[in-house]
């Protein structure tokens, strides 16, 4: 995902594992209670079940990996985002 300057993504909760790789930029990443800063080259991971938001310092480039799809494809997916 790209995240541009001084912007955050909305806050959602998937069912979802996923890793990340930040390719380029700095941020953090909230997780109900925890925050995690990042910046290029740092891998992490995301928890299932919790709220989560991405908030970029600088134009931002995540790559993610998640098994999404195939919970999606076993109707096991569940997500939920807030406006």
């Amino acid at each position: 995902i790209e995240i541009d300057a001084g912007r955050e993504t909305a806050p959602f909760r998937t069912s979802s594992h996923a890793v990340v790789t930040v390719v380029e930029g700095h941020g953090s990443s909230q997780s109900d209670d925890a925050t995690v800063a990042w910046a290029p080259k740092d891998v992490f991971s995301l928890p299932s079940g919790q709220w989560m938001t991405h908030r970029a310092e600088e134009r931002t480039r995540l790559f993610i990996t998640s098994d999404r799809e195939i919970l999606r494809r076993l109707d096991l997916l569940e997500e939920t985002y807030r406006a």
